[in-house]
C-alpha cells in the first residue's frame, strides 16, 4: 500500500517535469515565431502555456489515481 503511494508521488513528479518543460518550448517556439517580438505574443504565449499546462496537470492527476488504485471511473 505504501509502496503505490511512493510510486505515485514519482509518477506526478515525472510528469509535472516533462509538463514543465514542454510548456517552456511551446511557449518558447511561439514566441519565437512570431514575427515582432512584442507584448501580444508573448501574452499569447503565456495563455498557451497555461491552458497546456491545466490539460496535462489534468493528465497527470488521472495518471496518479490510476497508479495508486483509485477509480477514476467514480470521479466522471
Amino acid at each position: 500500500m505504501i509502496g503505490k503511494f511512493f510510486l505515485g508521488a514519482l509518477v506526478f513528479v515525472v510528469f509535472y517535469i516533462a509538463s514543465k518543460k514542454i510548456v517552456a518550448k511551446v511557449r518558447h517556439r511561439i514566441e519565437s515565431n512570431s514575427l515582432q517580438s512584442d507584448v501580444y505574443a508573448k501574452r499569447i504565449s503565456q495563455l498557451v502555456g497555461s491552458v497546456i499546462f491545466i490539460l496535462l496537470m489534468i493528465f497527470t492527476i488521472l495518471a496518479v489515481f490510476q497508479v495508486i488504485g483509485f477509480e477514476v471511473a467514480l470521479l466522471m
